[in-house]
């Protein structure tokens, strides 16, 4: 029985670590991708370290001048546009959690249409015009206030919340707002904090809406900046270089550019996930049980 328990353990061992290579090969690749020439990946696509070592491609993607900018507005959308959804999202999740309140079935019913059904492209785009949202990142923060989805994860980890807590705040004189701040968030901490990943992460990718609603350059989100760059690398390859990079643009070839770009835009949020770590499963679970 012990060696048929050892060869089982040998078998998930490897199958587990054959599927994390795969997993971290495509990223390690990219990385040292990103650092060498196109000669030398022309030789060896499949290399597994940097030949002919430089950083070329980094130097042409920080010399850009809409980069920093960019990048700006970007950390604006995703800090402003995740505290302004984590607060909608927290109110309308708790006010829906009181299922002893009239009307709360329906308005969930009303709330879940939406993940169905939306009022369409062309509308949408009239409405922003018509609020004088256009060229402005307001477009990028607030339509997309709220997600029914993360909402929905939300209610449910106050629904398993028992009720003794709550009534026992109101006999001591609580209201529904000290509660909520002082009960019932402390105590749904892992979810609170997925969901706030799950929003910044939806905020700092943001790129379609910027294609749409913005086309002033200074406006621009990082996301949708980088895609231009990437996809109009190969026809002009000097596009908002300073002077200084000019002759650097004709030696940096395009598969470079993309990769750098690519761990220019992944390296924030990597930052910011190993402070929620250890509340993302358990978040998923505690909001995803009941339904």
């Amino acid at each position: 029985m012990s060696k048929r328990l050892k060869l089982s353990k040998v078998i998930i061992y490897s199958v587990l670590g054959l599927l994390a290579l795969i997993t971290i090969y495509p990223f390690y690749t990219t990385i040292i991708t990103s650092m060498t020439t196109q000669a030398a990946y022309m030789r060896n696509p499949l290399m597994l370290w940097p030949l002919d070592f430089n950083l070329d491609a980094y130097e042409y993607v920080f010399h850009n001048s809409n980069i920093l900018t960019a990048f700006r507005n970007s950390l604006i959308v995703s800090v402003g546009g995740t505290f302004y959804s984590m607060i909608l999202t927290v109110s309308a999740a708790y006010a829906l959690s009181k299922t002893h309140v009239r009307g709360t079935r329906l308005m969930m019913y009303l709330v879940v249409i939406t993940m169905f059904f939306s009022g369409g492209l062309i509308p949408t785009y009239l409405n922003i015009k018509n609020l004088g949202l256009y060229n402005s990142l307001w477009s990028l923060v607030l339509p997309g206030g709220i997600s029914t989805f993360y909402m929905i994860i939300m209610k449910n980890a106050f629904m398993d919340i028992p009720k003794e807590l709550e009534e026992s705040a109101y006999i001591d004189g609580a209201n529904d707002l000290v509660i909520l701040f002082r009960v019932m968030l402390p105590l749904v901490k892992p979810t609170l904090a997925c969901i706030v990943l799950f929003y910044a992460v939806d905020k700092w990718n943001e790129w379609y809406a910027a294609m749409l609603y913005i086309q002033d350059k200074l406006r621009q989100p990082l996301m949708y900046v980088l895609r231009t760059m990437v996809t109009k690398i190969t026809g002009n390859p000097q596009a908002g270089l300073d002077a200084q990079m000019m002759e650097k643009a004709q030696t940096v070839y395009p598969v470079g550019i993309q990769k750098a770009t690519i761990l220019f835009t992944i390296v924030p949020i990597m930052l910011l996930y190993p402070f929620l770590q250890r509340y993302f499963l358990k978040g998923i679970m505690v909001g995803a049980v009941k339904g």
